[in-house]
């Protein structure tokens, strides 16, 4: 048989695979976002570094829009493959829409606790930064239980180790410029660790499948 013949049978099973939903539900496409949104930790530790706190904010403004069209892309990506991957773009959907549900809800719930407090006359930089520490600790620990419910998120354990580090460093913070600094860290390390393990995750995977 000749290797054109067998590459086209491997195409055929690779094909089956997705149709079935075996392959990995993730491919580089996630791994360059991760990398993307660690590195919004350099310009929020340097510009902290150098006291100039008063840019942070529209650093981030302009980093959440380049983060949203790299989203953009990659669904772009994944939608261009859906025939050879279906079920990485179904994962994709479904985790798509859960994030933007998950990211209303916090972003609400946090607006509201701060409304709250405001008018109450009992919101400030302590109560804030023990709001945060409680959201991120329990983020780090469901992106855990993701890992022992489903061990093809196994890379999540980056982020959700970094989270539960944040989350225990915020509980010390005294002003905004710790803060910046863990929230710097936990940037940085949780981008690169989880997209460390899942490039390792998806080399593991092609050489099992090359195999």
């Amino acid at each position: 048989m000749s290797s054109e013949s067998l590459q086209r049978i491997q195409d055929d099973l690779e094909m089956v695979k997705s149709a079935l939903g075996s392959e990995l539900p993730y491919d580089r496409s996630h791994v360059v976002l991760y990398f993307l949104g660690a590195g919004l930790g350099v310009p929020l530790g340097g510009l902290t570094l150098l006291s100039l706190e008063s840019y942070i904010r529209p650093v981030l403004f302009v980093y959440i829009a380049v983060m949203l069209a790299a989203w953009a892309v990659q669904v772009r990506h994944l939608r261009k493959r859906r025939v050879e991957a279906p079920a990485r773009w179904r994962w994709g959907r479904k985790e798509a829409i859960a994030s933007v549900v998950a990211i209303a809800l916090v972003v609400g719930y946090v607006g509201w606790i701060g409304t709250l407090g405001c008018w109450q006359g009992r919101w400030g930089l302590h109560d804030a930064f023990a709001l945060a520490s409680s959201l991120f600790f329990c983020l780090g620990t469901a992106a855990a239980i993701w890992v022992v419910v489903d061990n093809q998120r196994w890379h999540l354990l980056g982020a959700a180790a970094a989270l539960v580090g944040a989350a225990m460093l915020l509980a010390t913070c005294a002003t905004l410029r710790d803060f910046y600094f863990v929230l710097s860290g936990m940037t940085l390390l949780g981008g690169i660790s989880s997209g460390a393990l899942l490039v390792w995750q998806i080399r593991r995977r092609e050489v099992d499948h090359a195999d």
